[in-house]
């Protein structure tokens, strides 16, 4: 069992890396300058990644080549709750939940991010409720808020959601 918290983590390819871990708690943290990423779990169970703030603070114009996302792949039984993302760029999504399940995602904060907000792609059985996704950089052409690809059993529920949403194969709602 491992807690990871009350830190400010920056200037590396990723911040927090994990693979094949279970029994982590990730709170409290600022991380920002995530090369890669900021946050990176992958093969791993009972995790929960609670109020830490991802950003890109602008008075640091030199780490515009940051990506600073969040990426869960093959993750199983695991909550994100509080997670506030800012400006993730160069990014396939700003968070990128792939083959999971039974995830817990609750009052999580995506804000003018490039391209996705929040991808999920082959998730299952999991609860996205009460997020925030928009990107108001440009009003005119606001970002893509949320993207579903495949999976099936999940929930959606009282989400504020600007921006296109490209969801293949309906929510439950």
């Amino acid at each position: 069992h491992i807690t990871i918290g009350q830190n400010v983590l920056s200037d590396v390819q990723t911040n927090i890396e994990l693979h094949h871990t279970r029994g982590v708690t990730i709170v409290g943290n600022t991380m920002w300058q995530g090369y890669r990423a900021n946050l990176v779990a992958e093969d791993c169970s009972q995790i929960v990644i609670s109020s830490n703030v991802c950003e890109r603070n602008p008075a640091y114009g030199s780490a515009v080549e940051a990506k600073n996302g969040v990426i869960l792949r093959r993750c199983n039984d695991c909550t994100l709750q509080g997670l506030h993302l800012h400006r993730v760029v160069e990014s396939e999504a700003a968070l990128v939940l792939e083959d999971c399940s039974r995830l817990q995602v609750v009052a999580c904060t995506v804000l003018d991010s490039d391209h996705v907000g929040m991808l999920l792609r082959n998730v299952t059985r999991s609860h996205i409720a009460h997020c925030l996704i928009r990107d108001d950089r440009d009003p005119l052409h606001p970002g893509s808020s949320l993207r579903v690809i495949g999976g099936h059993d999940n929930t959606f529920h009282q989400n504020v959601l600007v921006g296109d949403t490209n969801l293949q194969g309906p929510p439950k709602q």
